[in-house]
């Protein structure tokens, strides 16, 4: 079975392995986030792990802090179709 993969790199101030847990929570929220972002409340990575795992994938993310992060999304392609 073919899969589509995409990768997204950025390049801020990186997710401590602590913190990378609780990314893919509802509502999750990360200790440093308070301080980063004040808009966010914990649904998008959900939503889109959800939406992922629903075509067959999944959501990952590796990070070291200073370093930035990236997220690769890997979703299941049907064949002929």
């Amino acid at each position: 079975m073919p899969f589509l993969t995409v990768a997204v790199k950025d390049s801020g101030i990186g997710i401590s392995k602590e913190d990378q847990g609780q990314l893919f929570k509802l509502f999750g929220a990360l200790k440093a986030g308070s301080k980063i972002n004040t808009k966010g409340i914990g649904l998008g990575l959900c939503i889109t792990q959800q939406v992922c795992q629903s075509f067959g994938g999944d959501v990952s993310v590796e990070s070291d802090l200073g370093q930035g992060a990236t997220f690769t999304l890997v979703f299941k392609l049907e064949e002929g179709g």
